[in-house]
Parts: C-alpha cells; structure tokens; sequence
C-alpha cells in the first residue's frame, strides 16, 4: 500500500470495552456486499487511526482521490504544485468516532451525524431523524450464531424506521437487524455515506483477520472450470507504427474442457483447443494441459481503495449466470508522494498507457484491454482480448466464431518425440523454414528450459539432466505460441 498509514496508539485504561463486540478495529479488512440479494461490494480498512488516553478514538477512511485542488510544496510533480489528496470517503463516511465503550458516530458527509448506542441494555435510543423521519435501534438478544461458517457470540440490534409519529414507515431498513459478533464484529450493518437518501443493507461475506469467506481472491476461484465447460476468446492485436505488419491479427481460440485433476494445492485441466486466424485457411487443433495453483494470492482485500489503480469487486449477471467479478483499471499517469500522501502527474512523454483487465469466477479472464501511444497518439500498439462465448452448465453465452470449415484440418507444425522421452526429445518441423523457440516448464508452469532461434527442420532437445516427473513443452512461432503439450520425462 503506497499511501502513508499514521497510527497513534496509546493504550487506554478504559478495560471495560476491550476487544469483545467492537465493530472493528484500526488493522480490520472487511468485505460487505448488498443484502438479502448480492450485487456490489463495500470494503472496510481505514487510512489512519488515532487514539489517545481519556478521548475518543477516531477512524479515517477514504477510498477515492479527490480534484486536482491540494496544493503540495514539497512533492515534486510534472505539472505543479496541485494534486490529488486521497479524501473521497468510503461508504462508511468519512470519519467515524468511537468512545470506547460502545457508542459511535458515523458521518455520512452530507452534513448529517448518525449517533448509535450499542450498549445491550434493551433500551431504544434514536440514532436519526428529521422533519419527516426517524431512525431508532432497539437492542434484542445475544445468541451464538455461524456467520461465514464462523461460530461467534452475537448481538442484535433491531432498526425502526418511523414519522415522527411512531407510524413505521415501509423501508429498505424497516425491521432489519444490526448485528455484531464478539470476535467478527460489525456483521450486519448498512450503508452510511448515502443515508437517508440511500437506505440499503449491507452483510460481511468476508473478513481477513479470520481468513474467513473472500477476504482474498485466489487462481483457484478464477480459474475454477469443469470438465464439459467451453470458452472462445477474441485475440485482437495491432499497431500502427509503420513496418510492424506481423504485430497486426485477429485470432479466435476456443477451449473445450475435456479433463479435470484436483489436488490439494492445483488444478489441472485438460483442454481440446481451436485456434484459427483471420484471412488464414490455417486451423489448428491441438489438446493442452493448463495447470493453475489454487491458493495462489490473485488480488487482496480492500478492493475499491485506489492505489495507482482502481479496483472493483460486484456480481454481474452473464446470460442469466451470476458471478462474482474482479475489475482492475490502471491509472499510469500518476504517481505517489508520501510526504503529503498525495499522487500527481508526472511527465509520461506522450499520452499515458491504458489498461483495463476484467476476472470472473468460474469463467477466468473476461476481457484484457492494453493501450500504448506513440508520437503524441499518432500511433499506438496493444491488444484485445474478449472472452466471446461460454458454455457452463446449463448456460450459454455468446455466438461461437468458426474457420473456414474446407481447410479445417487437424494438423501439427511440429512433431516431437518420443513422448515419454529419457534423455534426448526430437523435434522435426513439419511445414515452415521460419526460426522458432522451445521451451520446457515444469508441472506448475515454471520455465526451466528454453532454446530460442531454432533454424534446422530437425532438431534435438538434451534433458537428460531433468529428473523424472511430467513437463510441458511449448512451441513459439513469430511470439505466437502454435503448439504446446504435456512431456513424461522417464
């Protein structure tokens, strides 16, 4: 994290409160999402916390980059003074007060203050209202209760939402719980930064410090695919600087998951792959083997804080299929000064580049957007690749794109053997005179081997210094990989 994080801890003598039913505290990660129905998400974490001895604890949490309207005298940037100071708050407003016991006010930052009173006294106490409204919360019971398989002592609190006459008025927020577990803290809550204008309840679908639900997006829930599921992409490359022809194509590729192998820590598939070109009657039908490990760290918690990029999480909807969502876009034209924990321009030399990369679970990349300008947007080169169809279960998505069915032949450009292989692999060039690379990587995808340039149309491979296991062996062709496959080493 490149923003500066100041904590000012002193230990209070107020040992009443301790930890036990604190909402959170100045290290929480939490990741709430739309309640009873799942949509957007909402990250908890705090910019800085103080604390001192007899007052109140304040927490500060913003998510956003303001305008370019701070003015820093000692961070260098291209263009001056001005930049951006991170004070956008989250949805929990922009600061929160904490007097350790267990009341708190929250700022919506509107101008509004919402003040609630925790203490399980079975007491209602108003914590908003006016001229045509009112919030009150009435504490209810405890009970151990599973919250994300999670066993936890909690509170209930009960919301009223009612005219000033005590008539309940029908409301997003009417009859819904607050609920705060001992060890969990906040589980139930909603969303403040908006409110009263937004009324909409938010629950905690994960939480880092238990490691419990998603607190962390790993390769293994990306890339969670089953035997039966088929995907196509659209790969579009281009640039328009002059004397790069080759860099210029569209090429479909469609995999069909024909074999799943789980282990503790990987997961292997099998995959019946199609690719073909644009304007090319060649099409190549190959069987690869892709091997992802499933605890591998993809993204980390909080989401929608910007640190030189921004990142959303929410469940989108695919032809009826819903499914969680990762959204990374890069801002390149920006970069940190801690001294006043701002960001600002800096000199890109020509327009900045731009990406934009989008995950789902259970569908894997969903689309990857790169940009990079040359001569002040006079040219440019990068890519596109979209993921244009998907068959998964019982849905169906998109229109499939096929070859030229006349020249659709089942053909390898290079056969390599012999396969289980002991100390030297072949490999002979079956159609092109043009130079290509190999490489060697082993069981989980690590490169250990490569021999680049390769002219002869036969040509031998030593390897006979690899211990015995299962490789992959994949082939390059003008930086386009046009053949790959799985090797036993005896």
């Amino acid at each position: 994290m490149k923003r500066l994080i100041t904590f000012f801890l002193i230990f209070c003598s107020t040992a009443v409160f301790a930890q036990d039913y604190k909402l959170f505290d100045s290290k929480s990660k939490k990741l709430f999402t739309t309640f009873p129905e799942e949509t957007s998400t909402y990250s908890l974490s705090f910019d800085s916390a103080a604390s001192s001895l007899g007052s109140d604890s304040v927490y500060y949490s913003f998510s956003k980059i303001g305008g370019l309207n701070f003015v820093s005298y000692d961070c260098d940037f291209w263009v001056g003074p001005n930049c951006f100071k991170q004070d956008i708050p989250e949805w929990a407003g922009a600061k929160i007060y904490l007097d350790n016991q267990y009341k708190y006010r929250f700022y919506p930052g509107n101008g509004e203050l919402l003040q609630f009173d925790f203490t399980p006294n079975g007491d209602t106490n108003t914590f908003y209202e006016d001229s045509t409204q009112m919030f009150t919360l009435t504490y209810e019971f405890s009970d151990t209760i599973q919250i994300l398989s999670f066993s936890d002592s909690a509170r209930f609190f009960k919301i009223h939402h009612t005219d000033p006459d005590g008539n309940p008025i029908n409301s997003e927020l009417n009859g819904q719980k607050i609920i705060i577990g001992k060890t969990l803290g906040l589980s139930r809550f909603f969303q403040i930064k908006e409110f009263p204008e937004v009324l909409k309840p938010i629950t905690l679908i994960g939480q880092k410090k238990q490691n419990i639900g998603i607190f962390n997006i790993t390769l293994g829930m990306i890339y969670d695919f089953e035997e039966g599921d088929e995907f196509q992409y659209r790969e579009h490359h281009f640039n328009t600087y002059p004397g790069y022809p080759d860099e210029n194509y569209t090429a479909y590729r469609k995999h069909n998951i024909i074999e799943k192998l789980e282990t503790n820590d990987s997961l292997i598939y099998t995959i019946d792959e199609t690719l073909f070109y644009e304007d090319s009657s060649l099409v190549i039908n190959r069987t690869i083997q892709k091997i992802y490990q499933k605890n591998q760290l993809f993204a980390k918690l909080p989401f929608e804080k910007f640190n030189g990029d921004y990142q959303r999480f929410f469940m989108d909807d695919y032809c009826g299929l819903k499914s969680w969502t990762y959204r990374f876009e890069a801002e390149n034209a920006l970069e940190y000064c801690e001294i006043d924990n701002v960001w600002g321009y800096y000199d890109t030399f020509g327009p900045p580049t731009e990406e934009e990369i989008t995950w789902t679970f259970g569908l894997g990349m969903f689309k990857n957007i790169f940009r990079d300008y040359m001569g002040n947007l006079q040219y440019a080169s990068g890519y596109n690749h979209q993921l244009i169809y998907f068959k998964k279960g019982d849905h169906e998505c998109g229109n499939i794109v096929v070859g030229n069915a006349e020249t659709n032949l089942q053909q390898k450009l290079y056969q390599v053997f012999p396969n289980p292989v002991n100390d030297q692999l072949f490999i002979k060039n079956l159609h092109s005179g043009q130079a290509y690379s190999i490489d060697i990587l082993n069981a989980f995808g690590q490169l250990i081997r490569t021999e680049s340039r390769i002219e002869s149309q036969n040509h031998v491979l030593n390897l006979a210094n690899l211990k015995s296991g299962i490789y992959l062996y994949r082939i390059t062709l003008n930086r386009k990989i046009v053949q790959q496959g799985k090797l036993v080493k005896t």
